[in-house]
């Protein structure tokens, strides 16, 4: 008699391994904003704030003229001139042409509105003009000029810029001050 064969069993399954399961994907990374970014986003506080990060240094010493003319704005509207002005500086002594004349004229309105000395404000005007001779704040730049030597008490300067408004632009928004300074009748185009 023959061994009984044994029952002939099936090959088990190949085994796999289990799936992995899906991972929670991980949350969004709030996407680091510029500060050209946040003001123009009009955060001026998140602009100020990102720039005390990068640190301030860096970004005096090495940021691009839209980014120190951008922390510049973002500083003035949260109050805090003394940044304005380091920023305005950093672009004056960084950069030339069209963005550190931009720049003096509003070193010259810091100095007027916030300094009230009309002195400083009435030279950055004038330095404003002289490097920018087409720029776009040139009528302003003349009149705030004249307002803040007749404030100073240099009436025959006031008088002399006064005059040079109204010939040069004669339906200015200075042109009503500028013909009183001068004298004269405001005129019309």
């Amino acid at each position: 008699e023959q061994p009984a064969a044994e029952p002939v069993r099936p090959a088990p399954p190949e085994e796999r391994p289990p799936a992995p399961t899906p991972r929670a994907a991980p949350p969004p990374v709030a996407a680091k904003r510029s500060v050209s970014e946040r003001v123009a986003a009009g955060d001026w506080a998140g602009a100020v704030a990102e720039a005390e990060r990068a640190p301030l240094s860096r970004l005096l010493a090495h940021g691009s003229a839209d980014e120190l003319t951008a922390l510049a704005d973002a500083a003035r509207y949260v109050k805090d001139p003394a940044l304005a002005r380091r920023a305005l500086e950093a672009t004056r002594k960084r950069f030339h042409g069209q963005r550190a004349a931009e720049a003096a004229f509003a070193l010259g309105r810091l100095a007027e509105d916030v300094d009230h000395d009309e002195r400083a404000a009435a030279r950055w005007f004038e330095r404003y003009r002289r490097e920018a001779p087409q720029g776009r704040f040139v009528p302003e730049s003349l009149g705030r000029q004249m307002v803040a030597l007749e404030r100073a008490g240099d009436t025959a300067a006031a008088r002399a810029l006064a005059r040079e408004y109204l010939d040069r632009f004669p339906s200015g928004t200075y042109a009503s001050v500028a013909a009183r300074l001068a004298g004269e009748t405001p005129r019309t185009r």
